[in-house]
C-alpha cells in the first residue's frame, strides 16, 4: 500500500496559466494517483499523517512546511528509507547553509560567505554580489547589489522578498554574482540526466527584480513569463560535473534532484523542482544505465510525469 500526502491548495495552479505549465506542474498527489492506478497499485490518499502503509510519498514543500515540519519525524521513524522525501534529503531541501557543506567538497562553489546577522551583512556585502537566505525557494529571497548606493538599503530589499521583518532572512548566505548567458538547470532521476539552458537578464529595474527582471511580490510563480529556454546539448555537459551530480544523489539515497549550475559552479540543488521542459522535439540526456548521451523525443505527457515514476522505480514499486 503506497499512502500519497495529498497537496496542500497552496500549491494549486493558476487556470489562467499556460496549458503546458497547468500539465507539468498539476498536483503531485493527482500525477501518482494516475501512475498507481495504471499499475494496479493499492494506495490511500491523506492529508499529512498515516501510518497504515508500506510506502509514503509526500509533496513536502517550502510553503506549507509549518504543516509537514510538525510530523515529518513521526513518519520518517515508522517508514524509514522508504519514503519520499528521505530523511536526509529533506533536511538539505530549507538549507542551503547545509547544501553548500556538501557541494563544498567538490570545489564546485561560488565564493560564499554566510551571515547571521545584518550586522554581518552590512560587514560582508559588496557590489557585485547576490544575497539569499538560507531558505526559500523559487527565487523569491533573493536580491541583486549591483550599484554601492545600494548597500545602504539592504532592510529595504530584504523586507522586498515579500518578509514581514528581517529576521527570518537569516541566516543568508552571500555570493559572487556570476556573470554568464545561461544558467544551467540539470536534472538528475532513476535513470537519466537531462537539462535546459536558460538566459539570463542582465539588467535589473530594482535588487529584488534579480534573477529574472520580475516582481515577485506581485507575479505568482504559474504566471512569470518564461525566460528564453533552450535544451542543453551533448556539448554543454561537463562529464566530471555529472559524475558529481550523481555521487551527491547518491549520497542522499534520493530518486531525483534538480541542480542550478552557473559557471560550472553549483549554485543549489531541490528534490522538488518545477518540471523542465525542453523545447525541441528530443532533447539530448545522458543514460545512467549505459553511460552514454542519447536523444529522445520530447512530450509533455513524459515530462509531467518523470519526478514521480523516478520515486516509484526508485523503491522497486513499478
Amino acid at each position: 500500500m503506497v499512502i500519497v500526502h495529498r497537496d496542500n491548495q497552496v500549491y494549486k495552479i493558476d487556470p489562467m496559466a499556460d496549458t503546458a505549465v497547468r500539465k507539468l506542474c498539476e498536483f503531485y498527489s493527482t500525477k501518482f494517483k494516475s501512475i498507481l492506478e495504471s499499475f494496479n497499485i493499492p494506495y490511500k490518499f491523506t492529508d499529512y499523517e498515516d501510518y497504515t502503509g508500506n510506502y509514503f510519498v509526500g509533496r513536502f514543500a517550502q510553503a506549507d512546511v509549518k504543516y509537514h515540519s510538525k510530523v515529518y519525524n513521526k513518519l520518517y521513524n515508522y517508514y524509514g528509507e522508504n519514503m519520499w522525501p528521505n530523511k536526509k534529503t529533506y533536511d538539505y531541501y530549507n538549507n542551503k547553509i547545509k547544501e553548500y557543506d556538501i557541494i563544498k567538497k567538490y570545489d564546485r562553489v561560488p565564493n560564499t560567505i554566510i551571515c547571521n546577522t545584518i550586522e554581518d551583512l552590512y560587514k560582508n556585502i559588496e557590489v557585485g554580489t547576490v544575497v539569499k537566505s538560507s531558505h526559500g525557494a523559487g527565487s523569491e529571497q533573493v536580491f541583486y547589489i549591483y550599484k554601492k548606493e545600494q548597500i545602504e538599503n539592504l532592510e529595504k530589499y530584504i523586507l522586498g522578498c515579500n518578509l514581514p521583518n528581517i529576521k527570518p532572512f537569516f541566516p543568508c548566505i552571500i555570493t559572487e554574482y556570476i556573470d554568464v548567458d545561461y544558467e544551467y538547470k540539470i536534472i538528475i532521476t532513476h535513470d537519466e540526466i537531462y537539462g535546459v539552458k536558460v538566459r539570463q537578464f542582465k539588467d535589473f529595474e530594482t535588487p529584488n527584480m534579480f534573477p529574472h527582471n520580475i516582481d515577485y511580490e506581485k507575479v505568482h510563480w504559474g504566471l512569470r513569463d518564461v525566460p528564453p529556454t533552450l535544451p542543453m546539448e551533448e556539448k554543454d555537459y561537463d562529464l566530471e560535473l555529472l559524475n558529481i551530480i550523481r555521487d551527491i544523489k547518491k549520497e542522499l539515497n534520493t530518486p531525483n534532484l534538480k541542480f542550478d549550475i552557473m559557471g560550472n559552479k553549483i549554485i543549489e540543488f531541490s528534490y522538488i523542482y518545477g518540471e523542465l521542459l525542453p523545447l525541441n522535439s528530443e532533447y539530448c540526456y545522458y543514460d545512467l544505465i549505459e553511460e552514454t548521451f542519447k536523444y529522445k523525443k520530447t512530450s509533455i505527457r513524459e515530462f509531467s510525469n518523470k519526478q514521480n515514476y523516478s520515486v516509484l522505480k526508485h523503491f522497486g514499486i513499478i
